[in-house]
């Protein structure tokens, strides 16, 4: 697995794409979603969401852009856990683990 950069201070993205059985899924009913990057949360429902926010998946196909670049995050590696909350999953749904890199 690849990892990914994130550069404090800098408007850098990470684009993922969430499949299911090796389609795109339909975000529409995404309600919020959670990084967690060691003790830290990074949270839409705090952060909002949409372009400029560190959570975006308004472009549909499945497409998550995350921008960290502005957020308290402390310099290291992380094994971080991506969870998505909709109407169907309100107790969030891990979708997975990224493995990043904040310089």
């Amino acid at each position: 697995m690849k990892t990914e950069i994130i550069h404090l201070g800098r408007d850098n993205s990470i684009d993922l794409q969430l499949l299911a059985d090796g389609a795109p899924v339909g975000l529409d009913a995404v309600t919020r979603m959670t990084l967690a990057l060691g003790d830290s949360i990074i949270d839409s429902a705090d952060t909002g969401q949409g372009a400029g926010q560190p959570f975006d998946w308004s472009s549909g196909g499945g497409k998550v852009t995350l921008m960290l670049g502005g957020q308290a995050i402390l310099p290291g590696h992380y094994s971080a856990e991506l969870v998505v909350f909709d109407h169907y999953h309100v107790n969030g749904l891990v979708w997975g683990t990224i493995r990043l890199r904040v310089v």
